[in-house]
C-alpha cells in the first residue's frame, strides 16, 4: 500500500507540473523575465507539492519567484517545511500556520506588494461552504489586478459549485479544463481522480 501511494503521489506530482507549465498565463513567465519578482499563495497549501513544480517552471527566468503558503494543519505544514526549508530555495519560501479565512494572516505578505498568482487545490467547497466562501471573498485585496487565480478540484460538483461563486465575487474565468491526465486511485468500486478539473480566473476589472 505504501508503494502504491508513493506511486500515486508522483503521479499527482507529474499532473500538476503539466498542468502549471501548460495553463499558467504566460503574463506571470514575462514578468519573471523582465527581473521583476512574482509573488505565488497557495492557500491550504497541504504539503505543498506544487511549490517544485511553480519553481521549475520559473528556472530559466531572471526575475524573483517568491512562494507563500498557508495551512492549519500543523503535521502538514511540517511536512512542508522540513521538505522545502532545507533547499536552496528557503529564502524565497514563506511558510504560516494558520486560519485561511482570516485576512490579518495574509497583511505581513502584502507590504510589499499583492500576489501575482493565487493556488487553491481541491477546496472542499461542497462540505465547507462557508470557510472557502470567507477565503475566497479576500481574493480582491490579495490579488493584484493583473493576477491570476489558479484552483483545481477533484469532482464536477465541486467545479459547478466554484463557477457559481466566482460569478457572485466578480471573478471571471479564462480557462476551464477537465484534466485527462489526471492521477487516480481506485477505491472499492469507485475511481477517484486528483486535480482532475482546473479552472483559471482573473479579476473582474
Amino acid at each position: 500500500m505504501n508503494i502504491e501511494y508513493e506511486k500515486l503521489g508522483k503521479e499527482i506530482q507529474n499532473s500538476l507540473s503539466n498542468l502549471l507549465t501548460s495553463y499558467l498565463p504566460k503574463h506571470l513567465l514575462d514578468k519573471a523575465e523582465e527581473k521583476k519578482t512574482v509573488k505565488i499563495i497557495s492557500i491550504a497549501c497541504g504539503k505543498f507539492i506544487e511549490a517544485e513544480c511553480l519553481f521549475d517552471y520559473f528556472s530559466s527566468c531572471k526575475g524573483l519567484v517568491k512562494l507563500y503558503g498557508i495551512e492549519s494543519d500543523e503535521k502538514l505544514l511540517d511536512f512542508a517545511k522540513n521538505r522545502l526549508l532545507v533547499t536552496n530555495k528557503k529564502d524565497n519560501i514563506f511558510l504560516k500556520s494558520g486560519d485561511a479565512a482570516k485576512f490579518k494572516n495574509y497583511e505581513e505578505w502584502i507590504k510589499d506588494g499583492l500576489f501575482d498568482l493565487i493556488i487553491v487545490r481541491h477546496p472542499e467547497i461542497t462540505f465547507n461552504t462557508d470557510v472557502f466562501m470567507k477565503i475566497f471573498s479576500n481574493f480582491d485585496k490579495l490579488l493584484d489586478k493583473d493576477g491570476y487565480v489558479f484552483i483545481t478540484t477533484h469532482y464536477e460538483n465541486e467545479k459547478r459549485a466554484l463557477k457559481f461563486l466566482f460569478n457572485s465575487l466578480k471573478l471571471n474565468i479564462i480557462c476551464e479544463i477537465e484534466n485527462i491526465n489526471a492521477a487516480s486511485l481506485k477505491k472499492g468500486d469507485e475511481i477517484v481522480f486528483a486535480d482532475r478539473f482546473l479552472l483559471v480566473a482573473n479579476l473582474i476589472k
